[in-house]
């Protein structure tokens, strides 16, 4: 009974956070496998004419004593090149979207997002080795909940909580939607043939939308954040690349830090190319998430496991989030003009 109890307190207290604090959006662990969720900027900017990407996350699966506790988030996005060659020789725009959803605990917390962005890319020489971005996105967000699932104090009969007891709990609406806005920048810096630094800002919620089921003047906090992306190609095999990100919303801050090693074997000349990844990541205070990936061409699977490292460890047995990506990039065949970005393939 006293398992049981803790189980329903733990739920409760993780719901209760959701809808009180409002401190910090969802995030994933792969975030540099999202690019247009940390920096509307990046729409468009890579080696090819198009990208479209997906990623799963399960979050804390068993972590509620060994029962099966529902923490999902998946997003899918694509985005675009357009007009390489219209806009000077090296300028170019980019056009993308993203959808995004994410389940939480036993009220089924449900979060979509449906996101359009749009970059423009300025070179400032004929290599494209130095660039800044500048980038827009407006989302459409939609919350829903399902409030009779839940667990309040005045349902606990001295035994159980029994869902039959009115909670007497006053909520205005299970289901609301509303606006969202962000922008952003990011230059590129290219050094000698094989290196490439990317140092981004951006800022999300610029129109601190209002969010609350209880219909109460409850805003949401501006996000800004910092990225730092590096790439380089350390021999014919071996190419590193490794990526900074920090957050701040509200009170809730977030920095995480990593790199994967990349391994490509091309002495067979073979129209296949294949790459191994391995390394890890650090998200500060938080978790340490072990990284391992493979690329065929233009496709990438990467796959990471969270494991937990701060307080939290206690609640969720020291269990994290498992996540798995995949992205595709590629070109138009028919183009006869070729984007000029400097060395930004991962």
């Amino acid at each position: 009974m006293k398992q049981i109890r803790s189980i329903h307190i733990f739920l409760l207290y993780m719901c209760l956070c959701i809808f009180t604090l409002q401190a910090q959006d969802t995030h994933f662990s792969q975030f540099y496998t999202q690019p247009l969720t940390i920096n509307p900027a990046n729409t468009g900017y890579y080696d090819g004419n198009y990208r479209v990407g997906g990623i799963y996350r399960a979050q804390w699966p068993f972590a509620a004593n060994g029962q099966f506790v529902t923490y999902n988030n998946y997003s899918m996005y694509a985005d675009f090149s357009l007009l390489e060659g219209y806009l000077g020789k090296t300028d170019f725009m980019g056009l993308g979207f993203y959808a995004w959803n994410d389940e939480a605990g036993d009220g089924n917390l449900r979060t979509t997002k449906i996101n359009g962005s749009i970059a423009y890319h300025k070179s400032f020489d004929k290599k494209g080795k130095y660039a800044l971005s500048g980038g827009f996105g407006f989302t459409g967000v939609q919350r829903a909940v399902d409030f009779k699932n839940f667990y309040f104090n005045n349902q606990w009969n001295d035994r159980f909580f029994d869902k039959s007891i009115p909670n007497l709990e006053q909520f205005a609406n299970q289901s609301r939607w509303y606006f969202d806005m962000s922008a952003g920048l990011t230059l590129h810096i290219g050094f000698g043939t094989n290196y490439s630094l990317g140092i981004g800002a951006a800022l999300y919620h610029i129109n601190k939308p209002k969010d609350s089921f209880k219909g109460v003047d409850n805003r949401i906090g501006m996000r800004p954040i910092f990225n730092i992306a590096f790439n380089g190609k350390i021999s014919q095999e071996i190419s590193i690349n490794s990526q900074f990100i920090f957050n701040y919303q509200k009170e809730a801050i977030e920095t995480s830090i990593g790199a994967l090693i990349g391994y490509c074997n091309d002495t067979y000349r073979s129209k296949i190319k294949n790459t191994f990844y391995i390394g890890a990541y650090y998200r500060i205070r938080d978790a340490m998430i072990p990284t391992i990936g493979y690329q065929i061409n233009s496709t990438r699977l990467i796959v990471s496991y969270d494991f937990t490292l701060s307080k939290m460890t206690y609640y969720n047995k020291g269990v994290g989030g498992f996540e798995v990506s995949l992205v595709h990039s590629g070109k138009f065949k028919s183009r006869n003009i070729i984007k000029k970005t400097y060395c930004p393939k991962f």
